[in-house]
């Protein structure tokens, strides 16, 4: 009696098709879920952008220095985002 080792042609090749159909789908469904990922609209935001402070003298330093020292830079709202989305 004749001893077959190994795989043959045909059972390679339906492996490899089923590994390329598995794979076709999972690239379509992670683009459509990465795709459908909208950036929030933060509260703070306007219709309109607002040029740049120009910095000439070093009270103007000092006035944006003041300024962003005066900024709430608290991650609240970003932690209950974050706990809203764990939902």
């Amino acid at each position: 009696m004749k001893r077959i080792q190994g795989f043959s042609v045909v059972e390679i090749l339906i492996a490899v098709a089923v590994v390329a159909i598995v794979g076709a789908l999972a690239y379509v469904a992670w683009n459509n879920f990465a795709g459908n990922d909208e950036p929030a609209v933060s509260e703070t935001a306007t219709s309109d952008t607002q040029e740049p402070a120009k910095i000439e003298s070093e009270s103007d330093l000092d006035d944006a220095l003041n300024t962003i020292d005066s900024t709430s830079v608290d991650d609240d709202d970003a932690t209950e985002a974050q706990n809203e989305a764990r939902l």
